[in-house]
């Protein structure tokens, strides 16, 4: 079970050589914008949950992960495979329809 928090909007990233996806929710606290992205990682039949922030200056990082966009406002229970999504870079360009997983409420 993965820890409960409210998402309303974000980013599901794409790896691009396995299934596990982060969540990217965009932040903007005490006028400074950061990133809040979790990733999950299956090692041994348990998923760990890391939470990393990142300025400004450390979002090119992103760049490896191909991008699809999420608009919800539900808590966080499990995470679910869901096939042939559009996934979309950041630029708003398709990239084609990909096996990723997203949030199940």
């Amino acid at each position: 079970m993965i820890e409960k928090q409210m998402v309303c909007r974000g980013y599901i990233c794409l790896h691009r050589k396995d299934i596990a996806a982060d969540y990217v929710d965009f932040n903007n606290k005490n006028n400074d914008l950061y990133i809040s992205m979790i990733l999950f990682m299956k090692i041994e039949d348990s998923t760990h949950m890391i939470r990393l922030y990142l300025k400004d200056e450390e979002k090119k990082i992103l760049n490896e992960f191909l991008v699809c966009e999420i608009l919800f406002g539900q808590i966080l229970d499990e995470i679910i495979l869901m096939k042939n999504y559009s996934v979309l870079d950041f630029q708003g360009k398709s990239v084609g329809t990909a096996y990723i997983t997203t949030i199940k409420e």
